[in-house]
Formats: structure tokens, sequence, C-alpha cells
């Protein structure tokens, strides 16, 4: 079954190649989101693997955000607490802790390869664009010369 392809007339040319060009920054904005949550799920998943080291009353440096630390005696390495939603804090196995960020971590990269794909589809369509608008611009400047007499050079 052939390909159907849509006919847009050298007026709209123009809009829609500055609204394919908003939609690049747009997914562009929305890797570097998944990205960064990518790296916050590695940091809190090897954290977890390291608390899972310790031993009981050891010292370990918590990161309190912002480059601030302070040092902590763990109590125990098999629960950490949680916020399961509505500011509700609650104890959670480190183990079930670690299968739900693995969880999400994946979905995370999965999304990410959507946003790739979604981007190259992008791209290809501003190059398409911009081919047609410069084989626009070569035409009109034929045009042009044509009519004033000018030769012009293709």
């Amino acid at each position: 079954m052939a390909e159907e392809v849509e006919k847009i007339s050298p007026e709209q040319l123009g809009p829609l190649y500055q609204r394919q060009r908003e939609l690049l920054e747009q997914s562009r904005a929305q890797k570097q989101s998944l990205q960064d949550v990518l790296i916050e799920f590695n940091s809190a998943i090897d954290a977890l693997n390291e608390l899972k080291k310790a031993g009981k009353n050891d010292k370990i440096m918590l990161s309190l955000g912002g480059g601030v630390y302070i040092e902590a005696v763990v109590s125990d390495v098999q629960k950490v607490k949680g916020n399961i939603g509505g500011g509700v804090i609650q104890s959670i196995s480190v183990d079930k802790v670690l299968l739900e960020l693995e969880k999400r971590k994946n979905e995370t990269i999965k999304s990410l390869e959507l946003n790739a794909k979604d981007e190259a589809k992008l791209l290809e369509s501003i190059a398409s664009i911009e081919l047609a608008l410069n084989a626009l611009q070569r035409a009109n400047a034929q045009k042009q010369g044509n009519e004033t007499g000018t030769p012009t050079v293709s």
C-alpha cells in the first residue's frame, strides 16, 4: 500500500517549520528531564546497595542535598523510610525499594528510547521542510530574475 503524502501550500511551510522546531525543543527538554530522573534513580540504587553492605551501627555519610552531608549511624540496614504518597512515610524493605527503583529506571529508559525515536522523526521532518523552503526560495529568486530580465545562476 502506497504511503499517503499530505500536500501543503508554500504559505504553510514557515509556520510548520516553526512548529516542528518548537516540538524539537520540547523533546530535548523532555530528554533532559528523563536523563535527570535516571541519574536520580541510579544514585538511589547505588546508595541502597551501599546501605545493604553496611553493618548495624556503622557510620555513613548522609546527603542532605545541596552538597551538604551529615554523618549518621545506621540502626537498620534492612529497611528504609519511603514516601508512599500524600506525605505519608512508611518503613519499606531495602530489597522492595530496589525492585521498585529498577522498575522505574527501566520505564525511564524506555521513555528515553521513545523520545529518541520522536526526535529523529522531528529532525527528518525539519530537514524535509528546510529542503522545501530552499527550493521555494530558489524558485522565487528565479521567477524574480525572469521578470526583471536579470540572468539567474542555477
